[in-house]
Parts: C-alpha cells; sequence; structure tokens
C-alpha cells in the first residue's frame, strides 16, 4: 500500500470536484445500462427526488432519535411499509445499513435466543444452502456460529433433503434465500419453514434482492413461491431498500415474526460512566440521508411506481435471456424467473467472454463455484440497451473462438 502524506494545505472546491470528476472517468458506465450489479438504477427523475431528501438530512445522526424525531418518524415509516409488503403489518424490526448487517442481526438474534430457550447447545450450526450470500457465513465467523452447507437441486434451490437431514441438536437457524443471488431463484421457502417448525428452530430468509420486487412481480402475474413472513415457520426476514427499493446505499430492512423474537437483537449496555447505551442495530451512529432517502423513495413511487419499475426491469431480463439464447454457444442457467440470471457456455471460456465484454465496456460479475458463469442483474433502465448487449456477445464469441482473448489470470469475484 502507498504512503500517502495528510494535506499540508487546503484544496479549493472547485479542484476538489474536478478532481472527483476525473476519477470517475475510470468508473463503470452505471447509468448507460453497462453495469449489472452493485448500482440499482430507476430513472434519473426518481434519483434527484432520493437526492434531495437525503441532502435534507445530510448532517443529521439516525443514532440521537431524541434529538431528531423526524429521522425516528421515517425509519419507522420505512420498517412499517416493508412489513405491510412482506407479508406482516405491524411485524418488528431495523432500519439498517445492508443486507450484511441486516443478515448479521438475524443471527445474532437466533444465537441469543438459543443462549435462553436451548442452553443445552454449546456449538450451535446454522444451515445455509450453498447459494447462500457470502455475509452469512462472515456473520458467522463474527458470532461464532458454524455453518453447515446444504445441497442444491437440479435447479439451483436448496435441497429439502438435504437440509432436512444436515439437523443436527446443535442446529439452531435454517437460512434459504428469496431469491438467491447467484441464479436468481427462489429457495422452497414453505418447505424449509415447516422444517425448522418442525424442530423448533428459527427460519431466516434472506430476500435482501427479492423483497422489493417479488411482491410486485406477484402482482403482475408472474409465478411467486410464497417466501414473506406470512409462511407459518418463517421468524425473519430481510429486504434491502437500496436493491430494487431503489434508494442511495446503505438502506436495509431486517424483520422479525414477534416481539419475542425481535427482543433478542438489540444490544443494551448499562455498565458505563456515560449512561446507558442501546442500540437495535450493528452500527451506532447512522447517516440521516440514507433514512430520509429511503422513506422519499418509498413514498414517491409508491405501488404504481413500483409496479412499472418491476414490470420494465422483468421485460429487461426476459430481453436480456433472448439474446444470450440467441448467440451460439450460450445458455440460461437453471430457471430464473424475476430479475437477475446467470448464463454460461457449452464450448467457449466463459473467463474469456468475460474478459471480452469488459474490453467491450459491459460489466457483468464472473462467477466460479463451478461451472463458470456471467451474471447480470436487471434493472429498469437496461432495457434501452437490450440489442447493443446481443451484437457485442456475438462479436466476443467469436473473438473468443478465434482465440483472440486470454483470460489468464481471471479469476470470479464477486465485488
Amino acid at each position: 500500500m502507498s504512503k500517502i502524506t495528510f494535506p499540508s494545505h487546503g484544496t479549493s472546491a472547485d479542484q476538489i470536484l474536478d478532481s472527483i470528476t476525473e476519477m470517475q472517468k475510470a468508473d463503470a458506465d452505471w447509468r448507460h445500462g453497462r453495469l449489472f450489479s452493485l448500482i440499482y438504477h430507476a430513472e434519473s427523475e426518481l434519483e434527484e427526488v432520493s437526492k434531495a431528501a437525503y441532502m435534507s438530512s445530510f448532517s443529521l445522526n439516525a443514532l440521537g432519535q431524541g434529538a431528531f424525531p423526524s429521522l425516528a418518524r421515517m425509519e419507522a415509516d420505512v420498517i412499517g411499509m416493508t412489513a405491510d409488503l412482506l407479508g406482516q403489518p405491524g411485524a418488528p424490526g431495523s432500519f439498517t445499513s445492508g443486507g450484511s448487517e441486516s443478515n448479521f442481526l438475524a443471527l445474532k438474534t437466533a444465537r441469543d435466543r438459543m443462549r435462553e430457550v436451548m442452553p443445552h447447545v454449546k456449538e450451535p450450526e446454522v444451515i445455509v444452502p450453498w447459494s447462500g450470500h457470502p455475509s452469512l457465513s462472515k456473520a458467522s465467523g463474527y458470532l461464532g456460529l458454524k455453518v453447515v452447507r446444504a445441497e442444491l437441486d437440479a435447479h439451483q434451490r436448496a435441497d429439502v433433503e438435504s437440509v432436512s437431514k444436515l439437523i443436527t441438536p446443535n442446529t439452531i437457524l435454517i437460512v434459504g434465500s428469496a431469491p438467491t443471488w447467484p441464479h436468481g431463484v427462489v429457495d422452497p421457502i414453505v418447505e424449509m419453514a415447516k422444517l425448522a417448525s418442525s424442530h423448533g428452530l428459527m427460519m431466516h430468509v434472506d430476500a435482501c434482492v427479492g423483497g422489493f420486487v417479488l411482491p410486485f412481480a406477484k402482482r403482475l402475474g408472474r409465478q411467486v413461491p410464497e417466501f414473506d413472513l406470512s409462511v407459518e415457520g418463517v421468524t425473519s426476514i430481510s429486504a434491502d431498500v437500496h436493491k430494487f427499493g431503489y434508494s442511495s446505499k446503505g438502506a436495509s430492512v431486517i424483520l422479525y415474526k414477534r416481539e419475542d423474537i425481535y427482543a433478542f437483537q438489540p444490544f443494551d449496555f448499562k455498565d458505563w460512566t456515560g449512561g446507558d447505551y442501546a442500540v437495535s442495530t450493528v452500527l451506532g451512529s447512522r447517516p440521516g440521508g440514507t433514512v430520509a432517502a429511503a422513506w422519499a423513495t418509498l413514498r414517491y413511487l409508491g405501488l404504481p411506481g413500483y409496479l412499472e419499475m418491476t414490470r420494465r426491469a422483468l421485460a429487461a431480463t426476459q430481453g436480456f435471456m433472448r439474446a444470450v439464447n440467441a448467440v451460439e454457444g450460450f445458455f440460461v442457467e437453471g430457471d430464473p424467473q424475476y430479475n437477475l440470471f446467470a448464463f454460461g457456455s457449452r464450448d467457449l471460456d466463459i473467463k474469456a467472454v468475460f474478459v471480452g465484454l469488459e474490453e467491450a465496456g459491459w460489466h457483468p460479475l464472473l462467477q466460479g463455484n463451478p461451472p463458470s458463469s456471467l451474471h447480470l442483474t436487471l434493472t429498469p433502465s437496461h432495457d434501452r440497451v437490450i440489442g447493443e448487449f446481443e451484437r457485442d456477445l456475438r462479436e466476443v464469441a467469436g473473438r473468443v473462438r478465434r482465440g483472440e482473448i486470454s483470460a489468464e489470470g481471471v479469476r470470479a469475484r464477486y465485488n
């Protein structure tokens, strides 16, 4: 890592902004549909509303809800709207910084509840399918939980029989995804929750990707398996407002079936000369702008807006899948029904295809736990570039066949 010296003098605002603009020239062109992860862009008009709301609370700190009751009100509204959307109006929960924190809190709550209701468990285990998000393993590492991996079926969904066989006296939680990130399919949540309930276990649904897509997809006539808090046996669910809720980064929600479960989430510390310290989330200070932006985005779009955004995202996804299937040698993996999917190749080095697409200005994700595939997450703004993508994919495929692209040293990365 290079050594950077602390600035010996100030810099003008114009110079600072010019420097940022210059550095951003190397960034992915997400505004024109060239990026397939990280940013979930709807339209510029919505972006301006979200920005204005963010700036209205830019300096506010959501840690101090007594000082800033506006944030307390908006945060409660976001939690309440999400609970209504996900099958249980009035469900308790928290506003978090993202899916990683939401999933962390779900696991932390399960662990702390275990200590009271399952005191015999000394080496707690969490069952997570191979398609489960890495944040679940990261959280388990922090929390001292052992992750046990469930197998996937032929459609890349969690295999219920495998989950069943993995349950032991040490199991405290089962996790399913709605949908999974790698292939965009919904795990059999009803069956997994039934298993959890029959063994007195908690069941967490990671709907960070789908929480603000699946309910609207269902209203649009898409077949959506039951997955939310209305399912018997589901005890918690996470959903990211900053993904397909289309809000600014740093906004997610974790919800629980009952107050007596949620009660194990907060941290309450009294043994301090500064007074009582009680927080419900991992973070202490939290940006008020994120709360305001999430509140504004949900209110601005409302049901009609989200239905239209979802309709366009689903249509864009169908268009991209048709484009992939139209190019010789490629195929869509699994049976994706929503707005993310992966595709592979029967005869081409998919890593070389990835390099070629990157050279053409596209930024898919390379997945590699095998076989290798390319992942695309689609938003409404992608509906304008389907033809361009098919043209470039066809050209890249030809270059790969001719041996013109090297993939030496290339490896799959989520980030």
